[in-house]
């Protein structure tokens, strides 16, 4: 992690977001910044002082024309239906969303989820046996999972070629 420096446009972006959405709560002035792995730009921004902790997925141009940069304007727009699906009545079955600032070619901003992410739970199981607790993340997605095919269907029919796209473009990811 490094510092975000103070004089970034992002950083005093971010403190404007974040404190928009914390209400009258000024978001604390040092950030510090983390690339994730990921086939876009993504960066995990953490406020020491409060322990707090943003990711933030960004476009590579703007306005969006390329698949990857249409698919995260579509993500925005899916994290802003969740109320409206009952997926966000704090019961943290997905990150809260924060904003976006495309001027800065940010595409989405999302209250970080605690805790090790998947390929980090399977790297550890595959390197040093740690089985446990791949299991319990495993369980964990398993019961978000049940959540979300659980509820009713949608009243319009539902496209299959997008989301066959969809899932070749995971199987694609997951075998490399």
């Amino acid at each position: 992690m490094k510092p975000l420096s103070a004089s970034h446009p992002l950083a005093g972006a971010l403190r404007r977001l974040l404190g928009a959405a914390a209400g009258s709560r000024p978001a604390p002035p040092e950030v510090q910044v983390e690339p994730l792995p990921s086939s876009r730009q993504v960066l995990r921004f953490t406020f020491p002082e409060n322990d707090y902790t943003v990711v933030g997925k960004f476009f590579a141009a703007y306005p969006p024309r390329a698949a990857a940069d249409l698919s995260l304007a579509r993500e925005y727009e899916n994290y802003r239906q969740l109320p409206a699906l009952g997926l966000a009545n704090g019961q943290r079955l997905a990150p809260r969303l924060l904003g976006r600032l495309p001027g800065l070619s940010l595409g989405l901003l999302l209250e970080a989820v605690p805790g090790p992410d998947l390929d980090q739970l399977i790297q550890a199981a595959a390197q040093q046996g740690a089985w446990q607790p791949l299991e319990h993340g495993l369980e964990k997605l398993a019961r978000l999972l049940a959540i979300f095919h659980s509820r009713p269907a949608p009243v319009s029919p539902v496209a299959s070629d997008p989301a066959l796209a969809y899932l070749d473009k995971l199987l694609a990811q997951l075998q490399a």
